[in-house]
């Protein structure tokens, strides 16, 4: 795939917000890909700025994964069932730390984050308290993405 047809100058950072806000529904659209192929072609300066539209592109589906494990969506589950039912369990174990839990997952993508979505919804986890969770934990996995090409650029 060629980023370049999609992501130009004057567009970088709402393509980068799509894209990134596409993934979180299809896993198959790699988010970490995107941010990655983005910043090898932005500036330096722009690193902060493109973890932190990745991250709130992403957030914002994962919003709405929230709210469909909350049953206000019916959004079909498919293969992910059997993956909700362990990471119910795993956050049963994490009991009163669900803020930590969730920033773990959003960090490190272990348990699935787009699990985890849902089910902070089906617990019914404060949503502000999941979003701004959710939303450190992207906005540092991005930015840590982001930051890879530059350092190779200014390694090499």
């Amino acid at each position: 795939m060629n980023f370049e047809n999609y992501i130009t100058p004057e567009n970088l950072y709402i393509s980068t917000f799509i894209l990134c806000f596409v993934s979180g529904f299809i896993p198959i659209v790699n988010a970490e890909a995107i941010v990655i192929g983005v910043a090898a072609m932005s500036g330096d300066e722009a690193i902060w700025l493109i973890a932190f539209v990745s991250a709130f592109g992403q957030m914002l589906a994962k919003g709405i994964l929230y709210f469909a494990g909350r049953g206000a969506l019916n959004i079909p589950m498919g293969k992910y069932e059997a993956k909700l039912a362990e990471a119910e369990k795993k956050f049963e174990k994490w009991q009163g730390k669900s803020d930590a839990f969730v920033f773990l997952s959003a960090s490190v993508g272990f348990p699935p984050f787009y699990v985890v979505s849902i089910l902070a919804g089906v617990v019914k986890l404060n949503f502000y308290r999941f979003f701004a969770s959710g939303m450190v934990g992207r906005y540092i996995r991005f930015a840590v993405l982001a930051l890879f090409p530059q350092v190779l650029r200014n390694t090499f």
